[in-house]
């Protein structure tokens, strides 16, 4: 039988998941969710950020469902070793003993400087307590991040309870600020006619298949492979996977997930590799490899790795026929410094190449990893200044991985941000630039959609389409489409969300014409690890 152990409820804040306060119950000390980075939220002294003890506030009923709500103030994602928030209790003031009442996984924004609530229902323990103490942590797994802490004190009662419970206060009146959410949606249904009108005596209307990992939270501890169409948006199960994605709740099962834009297509064998985080802690690194058919979904193969220790792989992309290159981050001997590392997968095996000569302190915030389509012994890693949350100041990483002899590092180039952000990139066939979605600058208002080259030898980031004005899509850094060697047609794409709206429209664009067409109003939210497969 099924149990649903936790719900989640997702509301965003502000400017745009992390530092951490805990709201209800209302944590330790001062608190301050007015914008991300709060000093309030950055607390790290065990076990329960330095703070001192405080008189019970609030009452729970023991056995009662209650909801808890916490901010998590700026995000700390690790693509490739994700962290994870849970909620602990303890049955005194002065105990370190934690029992775990619920976890949910850290979520990949794409952006530290990020603001999101997080409520979970959980079920208060059936004890009876004077002084108990509720625990907040955020595990980030990231360089340089420790465990953020807050904790809470509270009163557990047989009787009457001091607080609202599962209740909750709405207001249902419509406003002109409602209406004003449709804006986006209508103007990006023009933008799409428009391009139909344009491209109406072209063949680019043929629609595509994208493939992806859909997640069910009424199913936490299972995964389904579907496929999206192009043009219509509409979605199709392939097959179903025994892994989880963001499973909540405590248990066994809820340590399975599959790692977020973590894989590599292989086009000679039509195949699909995803890591996979199935056995052991979550502060365990990632060693399952899946190997899924492209386009039936099967289950072709599955192993743990083996020749692998130490850090997580962030990133895969296909290198040659059953190979996969992996990037790294590895510690380096002295403390909050790090290197990174280029090597190879093949089926199951891990093998470094090459790694910097000189470990790195302050680029670590690792965002995209890709091979050359026109050289495969070449990679480059976009990896993003740590203390930059809003210019996203991002170098790339230059590898030749030829073999284990003659691997080498090329160098680091120091991309300009001056114009552009973004926080992916594709190769692309017949050219030396990379390509990448963005909306500009993070302070742009209003702020449009590009296309835009990437010089990886110079730095130097031009704007090559224009694919939205202002006002029609959400400043999001997601909707990045895995493409490797392949592009049909000559088109790349990319998932676009509308502003004040839960619709998505893929675009897909010719980068040497910017001739593009938009998908009708689809929604991908709960898809990962979008891919555009050889046909």
């Amino acid at each position: 039988m099924k149990q649903l152990r936790t719900v989640i409820v997702f509301a965003c804040l502000g400017m745009a998941c992390c530092h951490i306060c805990l709201i209800t119950p209302r944590q330790r000390g001062t608190m301050d969710i007015s914008m991300p980075g709060s000093p309030t939220c950055t607390r790290h002294a065990e076990p329960c950020g330095g703070q001192d003890i405080e008189t019970p506030k609030v009452t729970y009923m023991a056995g009662e469902s209650a909801f808890f709500k916490w901010q998590q103030n700026l995000n700390h994602y690790e693509s490739g070793y994700p962290g994870y928030m849970d909620i602990g209790i303890a049955r005194s003031e002065n105990s370190t003993d934690f029992t775990t009442l619920a976890v949910v996984t850290d979520k990949y924004v794409h952006r530290q400087d990020y603001q999101q609530n997080f409520t979970v229902v959980v079920k208060i323990p059936s004890i009876m307590c004077d002084h108990c103490v509720v625990r907040m942590r955020y595990n980030a797994h990231k360089p340089g991040e420790t465990t953020f802490l807050q904790c809470a004190d509270i009163k557990i009662s047989l009787g009457s309870k001091s607080h609202d419970g599962l209740k909750f206060s709405q207001n249902h009146e419509e406003s002109r600020a409602d209406k004003q959410k449709l804006w986006p949606l209508n103007r990006a249904l023009r933008l799409r006619k428009l391009h139909q009108k344009l491209q109406k005596d072209d063949d680019t209307e043929n629609a595509m298949k994208l493939y992806g990992i859909a997640y069910n939270p009424f199913e936490p501890q299972r995964s389904h492979y579907i496929s999206i169409d192009t043009m219509s948006g509409q979605t199709e199960m392939v097959n179903s996977f025994k892994f989880g994605i963001d499973a909540p709740g405590t248990g066994n099962n809820t340590k399975m997930f599959l790692l977020d834009e973590v894989l590599s297509i292989d086009y000679g064998r039509n195949t699909t590799n995803f890591l996979v985080h199935e056995t052991g802690s979550r502060d365990d690194v990632a060693k399952r490899l899946y190997v899924v058919g492209t386009y039936n979904g099967s289950l072709v193969q599955y192993t743990d790795l083996f020749q692998f220790s130490g850090g997580a792989i962030n990133g895969l992309s296909w290198y040659t026929y059953g190979t996969s290159a992996a990037f790294r981050i590895q510690p380096a001997e002295t403390a909050n410094n790090w290197y990174f590392e280029v090597g190879m997968l093949v089926d199951g095996g891990y093998k470094m190449a090459a790694r910097i000569p000189k470990p790195e302190g302050l680029y670590v915030n690792f965002q995209w990893f890709e091979t050359d389509v026109n050289n495969y012994h070449r990679t480059y890693t976009l990896m993003g200044n740590e203390n930059a949350p809003d210019e996203l100041n991002a170098r790339i990483y230059i590898f030749d991985i030829y073999d284990s002899i003659f691997s080498k590092f090329v160098k680091y180039t120091e991309l300009d941000v001056s114009k552009y952000t973004f926080m992916s990139m594709h190769s692309y066939p017949g050219s030396d630039e990379l390509y990448a979605f963005s909306p500009g600058l993070w302070f742009d208002d209003p702020h449009a959609w590009y296309l835009v080259a990437i010089n990886p030898m110079s730095g130097e980031v031009t704007k090559k389409c224009d694919i939205a004005p202002p006002g029609i899509f959400q400043r999001y850094y997601g909707g990045t489409v895995n493409q490797g060697s392949t592009n049909h047609g000559g088109y790349l794409y990319h998932v676009l969300r509308v502003d004040g709206s839960d619709a998505d429209l893929i675009v897909k664009i010719h980068p040497g014409t910017c001739q593009m067409t938009f998908s009708e109003p689809t929604n991908l939210r709960h898809i990962h690890s979008l891919q555009m497969p050889a046909m």
